[in-house]
């Protein structure tokens, strides 16, 4: 089993494809869909992808807060990999080119039950728990300088 991971284009069909599994895993649960406004907005984001035997099986995206700062968005692996590592190596990646483009920390709304899996890899909490689209989130960060 080979596996790799890279940076993607916006909207190419490797992307398009991470957003079925987004949508799929994120928003059809609750009844909510990704809008075009929301897609469009992903266009200066650094999109990140696993592959499994050339098959994508995990996406996140790294989105600019400021200067030093990036922010870690809409993290997913496909079900019936979690667990196994390939999450953890994703993050691993994500970081790696976060550093490479001069960021020197790393912020993310985590939802409740992924809190375990980012503090494992080093992320802690800071503020108060909050919900959006109807989970609960907690703000998290990991400082990658040095």
């Amino acid at each position: 089993m080979k596996t790799e991971h890279e940076r993607i284009e916006w909207r190419s069909t490797e992307y398009e494809k991470l957003v079925d599994l987004r949508d799929r895993l994120f928003r059809r649960p609750f009844d909510l869909s990704y809008s075009a406004e929301e897609l469009d907005g992903e266009l200066n984001d650094i999109a990140l992808a696993t592959r499994i035997d050339e098959q994508p099986i995990g996406f996140l995206s790294l989105r600019r807060v400021d200067d030093s700062v990036v922010q870690l968005r809409q993290m997913v692996i496909e079900p019936e990999f979690q667990g196994q590592g390939f999450g953890s190596d994703l993050v691993e990646f994500a970081e790696q080119v976060a550093k490479s483009e001069g960021y020197t920390r790393i912020v993310l709304d985590a939802r409740e039950e992924s809190l375990e899996f980012y503090n494992k890899n080093g992320y802690l909490p800071m503020g108060e728990k909050f919900f959006y689209k109807t989970v609960m989130h907690q703000k998290m960060y990991k400082d990658i300088c040095g």
